[in-house]
């Protein structure tokens, strides 16, 4: 018998639930299409690249098409062995540079040593790091580059259109939406951001640990980027988007700006291709999500989850009194998941799939927390002890 203060407390937390969801649906920043200037800073888009031969026509493609006037794309190869470094040679123009990556030094993870050394190279005021699996419309960079004209960050990262295919990306994927506005809301960081004090009299500890960012698309300034120690700061980082997320949020009281913006209209990624990946992928990241908070904060987020998104369907089935408010708990999860599923353009089978996909990860976490005890995680070719 599940108890019925559970289930009170369950629902509590799934209105508050649809309460951040609902904010966020009114308050999100977005990209929209604007006329690009005349005249504007440069900005420097950066590419690392191993054995992307799959997609780096296709992405640089679209990094070509920007209509931003003063712009360079620096693409680094990072030791591919499948031709990518030929292939974006074969259709650089003068705005593009192919680099040859540097052999990965001691104590440093393999994208981040890579970004060093696209911003060591790069000459923008502005620092646009993209991942090689992004497609980017014509206006990307002018509808971001007029966010950041009114928003004033040091970070703007993008949310972007998630292309799922298989079964196992439609039901995963979209879960980083959910996690997101509902544990590390971006809009009541924001609001924090802007009310000093709001964020001091309900957060005096702080907030970096609702800093979040998306990988496959950071703009910082590049005096942003500097204060923040660039990658350098981040080297041994299997998720530095989270962790760049994190450090701005940390020195909010400096002035330091974090914007989280949807960018679907422009930005689509594909960030696993197969049901497999997805499943590694999040086994990679999840342990490294971890790293720095307390012991107990993976087994406290379990327990969270677990009870907030999986428990409603569980008492849903267990006949007795307060099985009707079970399934109340039910329709408030799917409604949660359908706005969020129309708003950011996810997959409808991935929110139908919802506890599944809530078993899924929960098994996910328990195969990181494995792999972490046996020594690391492989990752594009690459063996990293997990600490």
């Amino acid at each position: 018998m599940i108890p019925a203060l559970l289930l009170l407390l369950v629902l509590a937390g799934l209105v508050a639930a649809l309460a951040l969801t609902l904010w966020h649906l009114a308050r999100f920043p977005v990209l929209v299409e604007v006329p690009p200037p005349a005249h504007g800073p440069r900005v420097s888009i950066l590419l690392p690249a191993r054995n992307e031969a799959a997609n780096i026509e296709a992405c640089l493609g679209t990094l070509m098409a920007q209509d931003w006037p003063d712009l360079e794309i620096l693409i680094l190869d990072d030791h591919s062995t499948d031709g990518t470094g030929d292939l974006a040679r074969a259709m650089a123009d003068e705005r593009v540079r192919v680099l040859a990556g540097k052999d990965l030094p001691d104590g440093w993870a393999g994208k981040p040593w890579a970004c060093q050394q696209l911003a060591d190279a790069a000459t923008g005021g502005w620092l646009l790091f993209i991942d090689a699996d992004t497609r980017h419309a014509p206006g990307t960079v002018s509808a971001a580059m007029a966010l950041c004209a009114t928003t004033r960050p040091d970070l703007l990262t993008a949310w972007p259109r998630h292309v799922t295919i298989t079964w196992g990306e439609k039901a995963l994927v979209p879960l980083m939406y959910l996690f997101a506005v509902v544990f590390s809301p971006p809009c009541l960081f924001m609001h924090a951001q802007d009310h000093p004090e709001f964020a001091a009299r309900w957060f005096p500890y702080g907030l970096s640990h609702l800093g979040t960012a998306n990988g496959p698309f950071m703009l910082f300034s590049r005096s942003g980027y500097d204060r923040l120690g660039g990658h350098a700061a981040h080297r041994d980082q299997l998720l530095e988007d989270v962790s760049f997320a994190r450090a701005v949020a940390a020195r909010m009281g400096e002035g330091m700006r974090l914007i989280n913006a949807d960018g679907h209209r422009f930005v689509s990624c594909r960030m696993y291709e197969s049901t497999r990946a997805v499943w590694n992928g999040f086994t990679r990241s999840t342990h490294s999500l971890y790293r720095g908070q307390p012991r107990y904060a993976p087994v406290v987020s379990a327990i969270s989850v677990g009870s907030l998104f999986l428990l409603p369907f569980i008492a849903a089935c267990v006949p007795g009194r307060w099985q009707p408010l079970a399934w109340v708990e039910v329709g408030l999860i799917y409604l949660i998941r359908l706005l969020l599923a129309l708003r950011h353009r996810t997959s409808m089978a991935g929110a139908l799939l919802h506890p599944l996909a809530i078993a899924m990860m929960h098994l996910i976490g328990i195969r990181s927390w494995w792999k972490s005890t046996r020594g690391g995680v492989e990752w594009r070719g690459r063996s990293y002890v997990v600490k």
